[in-house]
């Protein structure tokens, strides 16, 4: 099993630096990755929103206060440092501004009245101000008090009513105070409190919590004024409440007439109060169960409560309006999702619209263009700061409006339309202007009401304007503004709406919603003109109550069905029923929607209190139709507030938002996994493209070195190389691939002659007045260049020559080492020339000069493809070979280019023109040229190899790609047809993400397993590149989406029960950073995960395709799984994997196949028995007749050489038959050098469950390297110790007992105790390299003890020996001991020999089984005779020691008086007593004189019990044993010869291991299918059975099937069962 490595090393440490690409980083995730590949413009650069003192949503007016950052905006007010803006919250207009030095030092908002006190330092500032918002009128107050810093301990009043001038001096008597004696909190006030004429003061009682009263304030202009104080509601005291523990900070806000507070305490503890009542106070956050974490500091928007905790983490919940609210509905979030330290900006972004609108726009650089106020802002994205600042001096901007140039232009204008009708057209042709605009292009009578965009075409733009009581509509056309005359009857509406509608981009028939107080209506525009539309009624919706004013309308079926948004609803409309069946699906809070195709829609949902689905989701409108239900899939949670704009930039490919009032953000399109580089342009020409590492970089003819990020997709920088491209005027471009580039003088050089470049043979004539042919073609001499980038600063010439230019054509190509140059001219005549430098002093010369070395006369022009015309895929890299075709065998070969002579035919397995007809060209366009000696190739199955030429075309390295003929559409799905494979693939569609994912899979697991790259640097080159040929734009292996569906489901914020098929789908063929797939990740989340399985096949059939990758580090998904011990999970996917073919996942999880063994997977069983797999090639082998000596399993390639295939298997001179060739599909591990065959085969060996050796696969594999190991023991073991053994036995019986009795015997024992240590030393040796090599595992075997105690025991029986012929004293008895023993062992061992042979194998194994089933018998026996011993010796030794039954063995000497000894330690003889007795060796008349009938009943339960009850149970546990070892004779047998295999395989020399067959291949089972027929025959019986069986797994299917049938009827009744129903059932599908 692999191990896993900790973080990433790059080759480059610059490239790929992202900490999103590294998985083992924390920040990889889809959210960082979004910051990477997003521009995030700071708003806070022009404005930033300082506060708000706005708390009540029942309020008509929100006052805020901005500070100015920019100069040139503050310029335009007085310098003045801050503005203050008062904006209406129903019509979200600005209805007051006033610029401000210094910020307020206190202010207030009640109903209409504005309240404010400026700071010390500004005019005025010790009066209270207080403001009508709807008159705007203004009265002043001093004297106050409001000078002095305020106090939180007392209430004043005054009567302003009093008081009807502007400025007043309010009388110190007029003043009342009240001082309720403790801290307050605020002065809350609500409808409530003003139709009651009261205050709400928030006090804080003694146990530290909030009493709201309601002060009654009497005779406030009298001195009888008096007041009381009344409790708003009940306050519970505390529970235990100790210490003080004081409120540090209150907020609170009201919602729809309702308040929600929550209050701080010093200690960091919270109470939430709805309503004015304490409805929680959790005594501290418990974090992961275990440490109780504080609240740092908490904040309100009017829909939600926010908490920073201590540990620097945040939650946040929203109340919903709800009265049961608690800090257990809190959720985990982030600042960057709730920027907790501008919470304010939360409320402020349901009210206000400080930038009106902004876009995006191209126009030599990338800019975006922000209206604000009077105020256009330019930011340019490349260099990342604002440029301008366009000021409109006659009123404010009411929108920003874009439209193309003209319908046949990519070229964006930008007109603005200002709140007083003033209308400027094309305002952006000079964005360097600092002057102020002051003359419209038209002025429209009236007030701009709302504007409606063409998002789809951009072509025009619509415009409701109010003229007194009437509501017009104007439409940019004819490239003006026109008065749209539709329904004209109704203009008098407020409602009424003119909107586009955003349908698919090749419908040429365009739509627009007019929507009125009775209805809607449908109107179409079929012109071809979009500038010049007139629109004709298309469908009428009469009676159709549409709440809200429309903004949104897209389709993709305009006959069938339209989906219409306002700000709350979402409307489904079928065009073919009646209208009063509109679907409504409601609180989807929808402000902007942008249009991909039926299944994406881009939709802004705001963030209101009652809405659970804000931020930026995804819309399948596919998928809302057939379930009436709106699944919006989160891609990123930002507050957007009622900023509608959602732009799509098609010139940029990006789409721009913006985030609160503080950020906008322009990203590429989320759900594609290719997108434009920032300021890439079709306009622009690149003759040089450079890759390298992560970026790419480009040269144009102009001289712009522009470098971009691959991963990012974001500009880098651009280096203007003016002089070098002026250098380059004078010349033509000839032709460019890549990072070369060749030039051509439009001058000839007239002093270059042809003597001084062709070689004599080439001018030769042999007639007067002749003309050669070089003379005869029309050419001249001219200069060339060919430029390259070197790095992101540097172009350069590599080379300069004169050479001649052909009128007719003239291609020149160079080599990769650029020291070899082809020349092509008219006819095919093509020369091949050698590179060579002019010696010269001057250091950086570039002039060359060139040698011919031959013309090719063969040149294969019939193997060019005009796709590929910039490079000779067909020649070697460097240009030292070239492939051609012999025409008459119709056989392709290898030729060298310099020698011209035949290198190698290719042999017809690999490439073959038919004699039949065939298309030469898809033959080369499967191939490719990698280096010299080796080529790259695919055949029609999509197995790919990698062939070394000067090998005879030996395999290298192969891959079966994925899918190879299954991702285009079945009319075109061969794609080396017409393209050449390897060059230049098909082109897709920029949003076919599916098939661009597919691709990407291709290009991964060939990369993984073809051209085997390791490192991250390699994969992520092909993970992050262009899309193919195309150099604008960037190509990914996933998309921002489905990375972020993953990590929401990881999450557990989405399940994939809630994923459409689709999406799902293509989640599949993502490949993340690291390599890892959904699979992967969804690791630790089993239920997801089998889900995914489970909608990927149906049935036992393939839905869609699944990959199963490694990911770089080598860990499938399998492999996360044994991490986790998750073996269920391994169980199930065995069970889905089993429906692939070859080489899709076998090479991935080969490693862990001895795990699968060890864990004793059933599925495992049924895995392997599906891995007999064929090719379209191995099918063609279906008859013939197999050689003799054929052992029915060879190794092949998986696409292998025909011709060698046949020899090795077939013999060609006896009669046909049928056979069958499969592929077993677990490569490689059948071979001895494979690093995983070990660790199988040791897991075959100790495994318990035989039925892995019923698996014919298996079987095969122990067959195929059994009679190797089986030879290398006879050799090395066998046949040793038979000759070590004999000489043991004749010295044992011979010599050793006669050792002493002369010097014949002497001499013979020495010499033969010196043969019998050589003997032992060689087998110690074996089993100690044995055990280096195995470790703690040697330890586990039986086998090995007698393996090591035999030699031993030799060794130390000779060394005896020796010690005692030397004469030393050595202990006979010791010596005898040891002797015994080893004699033992040494017969024993033999036994282990017994299992090489097959007939004696199954009884030794017989054996070993017996034993081990005895085990447990034997302990349980042993406690019997234990007790029934230790209870007969209790009664033996009452007696008199001549009278005990129980005694020593043998008898203890008698005392010197003739009397028997006393018996001591008897224990152990009464064990070996009862044993004797139950073996039959007893004596009955020996029981003593003592208690005699007891030991009669004793003695009695005792032969009864141990006799005849456990032995003749031991004879049965034998006899079952043996039946079942006979039963399985043939498992066992194969069992056997595994562990042979694992335990003697080091054996066997490297050399032969080597050589025996192919490493890293497969198995091939060959099989006579009439021999086998003949066997099944044979047996009439087993002929029946075999029938039974067929028509039981007929009846076994049926039965299925009807249960597949059934369970599609639930599922239909499922879905039809209202979403209450299913949502009670929710927990069967809920995560742990």
């Amino acid at each position: 099993m692999k191990t896993r490595k900790v973080g990433i090393k790059m080759e480059n440490p610059d490239s790929f630096s992202q900490r999103c690409l590294d998985p083992e980083d924390p920040m990889c995730t889809p959210d960082e990755f979004f910051k990477e590949i997003s521009y995030f413009i700071d708003l806070n650069e022009i404005y930033e929103v300082k506060s708000t003192c706005y708390n009540n949503d029942e309020f008509a007016f929100i006052p805020i206060l901005l500070q100015i950052k920019s100069d040139v905006i503050k310029k335009s007010y007085d310098n003045c440092k801050y503005l203050l803006q008062i904006w209406n919250t129903a019509e979200k207009s600005k209805v007051y501004e006033q610029p401000l030095k210094n910020p307020l030092k206190n202010w207030a908002i009640c109903e209409q009245s504005f309240l404010m006190v400026y700071e010390k330092e500004d005019q005025d500032n010790d009066c209270m101000i207080l403001m009508d918002c709807y008159s705007m009128s203004k009265k002043y107050f001093k004297g106050f008090g409001i000078e002095n810093d305020i106090t939180y301990k007392e209430v004043r009043f005054v009567s302003l009513s009093q008081y009807t001038e502007e400025r007043n001096e309010v009388k110190k008597e007029d003043i009342r105070v009240v001082k309720p004696g403790c801290s307050l909190h605020g002065i809350l006030i609500n409808q409530f409190s003003v139709g009651d004429d009261c205050l709400i003061v928030a006090f804080e009682t003694p146990d530290n919590q909030i009493d709201f009263n309601m002060l009654y304030a009497y005779n406030i202009e009298s001195p009888d004024f008096t007041y009381k104080w009344e409790q708003y509601r009940i306050v519970n005291p505390r529970k235990n409440h100790n210490a003080p523990d004081r409120i540090i900070k209150l907020c609170n806000v009201f919602y729809q007439g309702f308040n929600f507070a929550v209050s701080l305490r010093e200690s960091g503890l919270i109470d939430i109060y709805w309503n004015m009542a304490r409805r929680d106070s959790p005594s501290g956050i418990l974090l992961n169960l275990i440490v109780i974490v504080k609240v740092k500091d908490i904040g309100m928007s009017i829909g939600g409560f926010y908490f920073k905790l201590d540990d620097g983490t945040f939650q946040y919940f929203k109340h919903q309006g709800r009265s049961n609210i608690s800090y257990s509905m809190s959720q985990p979030t982030t600042d960057e999702e709730i920027d907790f330290d501008n919470i304010h900006l939360k409320i402020i972004n349901q009210y206000v619209k400080l930038y009106t609108s902004f876009k995006v726009i191209s126009k030599n650089e990338t800019f975006v263009i922000v209206a604000h106020g009077k105020f256009l802002s330019l930011y340019n994205i490349e260099q990342q700061k604002w440029v301008n600042h366009l000021y409109f001096k006659n009123a404010d901007i009411f929108e920003v409006l874009s439209r193309l140039d003209s319908t046949w232009s990519s070229d964006i204008s930008i007109d603005v339309m200002l709140k007083n009708g003033e209308w400027y057209k094309d305002v952006i042709q000079d964005f360097e202007r600092t002057d102020p605009f002051e003359t419209a292009s038209l002025t429209l009578t009236g007030k701009p009401v709302r504007v409606n965009h063409d998002k789809q075409n951009e072509t025009n733009y619509i415009i409701m304007i109010q003229e007194a009581y009437d509501y017009l509509i104007y439409q940019y056309k004819n490239y003006s503004l026109e008065e749209q005359k539709v329904n004209a009857g109704d203009k008098y509406h407020s409602n009424r709406n003119l909107i586009a509608v955003q349908t698919v981009g090749d419908q040429a028939d365009k739509y627009f919603v007019l929507q009125n107080t009775y209805g809607f209506m449908i109107y179409k525009s079929s012109s071809s003109d979009s500038y010049s539309c007139s629109l004709k009624r298309f469908k009428t919706f009469k009676d159709t109550y549409i709440s809200g004013n429309l903004h949104s309308a897209v389709t993709y079926d305009i006959k069938h069905h339209i989906f219409l948004f306002d700000e709350r609803d979402l409307y489904i409309i079928l065009m073919d029923k009646d209208a009063q069946q509109i679907g409504i699906i409601s609180n989807i809070f929808a402000i902007s929607v942008q249009f991909f195709n039926k299944q994406v829609s881009y939709v802004l949902c705001q963030d209101k209190a009652e809405n659970l689905n804000s931020g930026l989701r995804l819309l399948d409108m596919e998928s809302t139709l057939k379930k009436r239900k709106c699944n919006l899939i989160l891609l990123k949670n930002i507050d957007f507030g009622i900023q509608r704009s959602l732009e799509h930039s098609k010139a940029t490919g990006r789409l721009c938002f913006q985030k609160s009032l503080s950020q906008l953000i322009i990203c590429p399109i989320l759900h594609q996994n290719t997108n434009k580089l920032m300021g890439a342009s079709e306009n622009d020409y690149y003759i040089l493209v450079k890759r390298q590492d992560d970026r790419i970089i480009t040269f144009t003819q102009t001289g712009q070195l522009t470098t971009w990020n691959l991963v990012t997709g974001k500009h880098i920088c651009t280096h203007m190389k003016t002089e070098f491209a002026d250098q380059l005027s004078g010349y033509g471009v000839q032709q460019y691939y890549k990072n070369l580039c060749s030039f051509y003088s439009y001058q000839a050089v007239n002093t270059m002659a042809d003597e001084q470049f062709y070689d004599a043979w080439q001018l030769a004539t042999y007639a007067d007045k002749q003309a050669t042919y070089m003379k005869r073609c029309d050419h001249v001499y001219k200069r060339w260049k060919i430029i390259e980038i070197k790095s992101e600063t540097e172009v350069k010439t590599i080379m300069e020559f004169t050479f001649p230019y052909f009128n007719q054509g003239t291609n020149i190509f160079i080599n990769e080492n650029k020291d070899r140059l082809i020349l092509k001219i008219i006819n095919f005549r093509t020369f091949i020339y050698k590179i060579l430098k002019y010696p010269s002093d001057t250091p950086g010369s570039n002039e060359v000069y060139f040698e011919l070395i031959r013309q090719i006369v063969d040149y294969p022009d019939e193997l060019e493809n005009t796709l590929t015309a910039k490079i000779l895929t067909f020649f070697s890299p460097c240009f030292s070979r070239y492939m051609k075709i012999d025409r008459r065998t119709n056989q392709f070969l290898i030729k060298d280019a310099i020698n011209d002579t035949l290198v190698r035919y290719i042999p017809k397995d690999i490439l073959f023109l038919s004699p039949k007809g065939g298309n030469i060209t898809e033959l080369v366009n499967r191939m490719k040229w990698l280096d010299y000696s080796t080529i790259l190739i695919i055949n029609e199955e999509g197995i790919e190899k990698i062939l070394d030429i000067d090998q005879d075309f030996q395999e290298v390295s192969y891959n079966w790609r994925p899918m190879f003929k299954e991702i285009l559409d079945e009319h075109s799905n061969i794609e080396y047809k017409y393209n050449p494979y390897y060059y230049q693939r098909q082109s897709l569609e920029k949003d076919d993400v599916l098939r661009r994912l597919k691709r990407i899979y291709q290009e991964y697991k060939t990369d993984y397993y073809l051209f085997k790259k390791k490192s991250f640097q390699q994969f992520y080159e092909t993970m992050y590149t262009t899309d193919g040929e195309n150099c604008y734009y960037n190509s990914h292996s996933f998309t921002f989406l489905h990375w972020s569906i993953i990590e929401q489901i990881q999450k557990n914020k989405l399940k994939v029960k809630d994923l459409e098929d689709p999406v799902i789908e293509q989640l599949l063929y993502n490949i993340l950073p690291g390599g890892n797939t959904v699979l992967h990740l969804l690791g630790s989340k089993e239920k997801q995960l089998m889900r995914i399985f489970q909608e990927a096949h149906r049935d036992d059939q393939i839905r869609y395709h699944m990959p199963f990758l490694p990911n770089i580090l080598g860990e499938t998904p399998i492999h996360r799984c044994v991490e986790k011990q998750d073996f269920k999970s391994i169980d199930t996917i065995l069970k889905y994997l089993k429906l692939y073919p070859s080489d899709h996942h076998s090479r991935g999880i080969k490693d862990l196949l001895g795990v699968f063994v060890k864990q004793q997977l059933p599925g495992f069983i049924d895995y392997i028995d599906t891995r007999f797999l064929q090719t379209e090639q191995i099918k063609k082998f279906s008859k013939g007749t197999l050689k003799k000596d054929i052992s029915g399993i060879i190794t092949s390639e998986l696409w292998f050489k025909e011709e060698d295939f046949f020899k090795q298997i077939m013999d060609r001179e006896n009669m046909e038959t049928r056979i069958k060739c499969e592929f077993i599909d677990l490569p490689g591990v059948y071979h001895y050098l494979d690093p995983d065959f070990q660790s199988f085969f040791d897991q075959l060996a100790i495994t318990e469950n035989l039925d892995y050796f019923n698996q014919k696969s298996i079987q095969k594999m122990i067959d195929f390297n059994y009679p190797l190991v089986r030879m290398f023991i006879l050799c090395f073991l066998f046949v040793p110790f038979c000759l070590f053994h004999t000489l043991f036995v004749v010295y044992a019986n011979v010599i050793y007992e006669h050792r002493d009795q002369d010097d014949d015997f002497k001499r013979a024992n020495l010499a033969i105790c010196i043969v019998l240590l050589v003997f032992s030393s060689y087998f110690l040796m074996n089993e100690i390299r044995q055990l280096f090599r195995e470790g703690i595992e040697y330890i586990i075997s039986v086998w090995n003890y007698i393996d090591f105690i035999a030699p031993a025991g030799v060794i130390f029986t000779v060394i005896l020996q020796l010690l005692d012929f030397s004469g030393k004293d050595v202990d006979e008895t010791l010596l005898r001991c040891v002797f015994a023993i080893t004699t033992l062992f040494m017969w024993i061992k033999l036994l282990y020999f017994l299992r090489i042979f097959k007939s004696t194998g199954y009884l030794i194994r017989l054996i070993v089984e017996v034993v081990t089933d005895m085990g447990i018998f034997l302990l349980v026996l042993l406690i019997t005779l234990t007790a029934f011993g230790d209870c007969l010796l209790r009664l033996s030794l009452s007696n008199n020691p001549e009278n005990q039954f129980i005694q020593h063995s043998p008898p203890l000497d008698a005392n010197e008086d003739g009397t028997t000894p006393e018996a001591k330690d008897l224990f152990f003889f009464s064990i070996a007593y009862t044993y004797r007795a139950i073996l039959g060796d007893f004596d009955i008349t020996s029981i003593g004189k003592v208690a005699t009938p007891l030991i009669w009943i004793i003695w009695t339960i005792h032969m009864l019990f141990n006799m005849i009850v456990m032995l003749n149970l031991l004879i049965s546990i034998i006899g079952s044993t043996f039946e079942r070892v006979v039963d399985n004779q043939e498992q066992a047998g194969y069992q056997e010869y595994a562990c042979l295999i694992a335990e003697n395989q080091h054996l066997i020399p490297y050399s032969f291991k080597k050589s025996y067959a192919i490493q890293g291949k497969y198995l091939v089972n060959v099989t006579d299918l009439e021999s086998m027929n003949n066997n099944e025959d044979s047996d009439p019986v087993t002929s029946r059975l075999d029938e039974m069986k067929i028509v039981i797994e007929t009846i076994q299917e049926e039965i299925k099937s009807q249960g597949h049938l059934i369970i599609k009827m639930a599922k239909k009744i499922d879905k039809q069962v209202p979403d209450e129903v299913q949502e009670a059932d929710a927990n069967e599908e809920g995560e742990d």
